[in-house]
């Protein structure tokens, strides 16, 4: 089907996405994590759901398990006086969770390792699920001390120093 998307720079989205997922089954890999954007619409848009449906189904052709990292299109953007775009709110948790995943979770064991999906647009936001899922990621860190724990998370930590202040690009300090 064609994109669900208004903008036109994304009106090929559907087909670059089969094309990555036809990439991957060409490999022999274990699993594939998604980092985020996985839509365009924002949720609360009316696209945004017929874009989860699409990228859902099209998703289903993996051959390997699939893991979702929630980006600032798929949940609102994090939190920032001047954000271009509208800012996460419970609203867009919600759809996120109905139409695509839990927004932060243990994903999955493999090997020695611990693979954890985090919601980076939370952190700084004051919202109440911002605490829940750190009362989660410290009680998971614990129950897989010893192990080695990857965190998937849309935004990097920083950019260049780990001093450096918010942007639009890094994590929000967390206080």
């Amino acid at each position: 089907g064609r994109s669900t998307s208004p903008y036109k720079a994304n009106q090929h989205a559907n087909a670059r996405t089969r094309n990555v997922v036809r990439s991957i089954n060409r490999e022999d890999v274990a699993f594939t994590i998604h980092l985020g954007d996985i839509v365009n619409p924002l949720p609360g848009s009316p696209g945004y759901a017929p874009a989860c449906a699409a990228f859902t189904t099209i998703a289903s052709e993996l051959r390997s398990r699939l893991h979702l990292v929630p980006g600032n299109h798929d949940v609102g953007d994090k939190i920032l006086a001047w954000s271009p775009a509208p800012q996460i709110d419970e609203a867009g948790l919600a759809s996120y969770r109905q139409h695509l995943a839990p927004e932060h979770y243990s994903a999955f064991d493999h090997d020695d390792c611990h693979f954890v999906i985090l919601n980076a647009q939370l952190l700084g936001s004051g919202l109440a699920d911002e605490e829940r899922q750190r009362r989660w990621f410290e009680t998971d860190l614990d129950q897989h001390a010893g192990k080695r724990i990857f965190v998937s998370l849309h935004y990097p930590p920083f950019l260049e120093h780990a001093e450096e202040p918010a942007t639009y690009d890094n994590l929000n300090p967390v206080p």
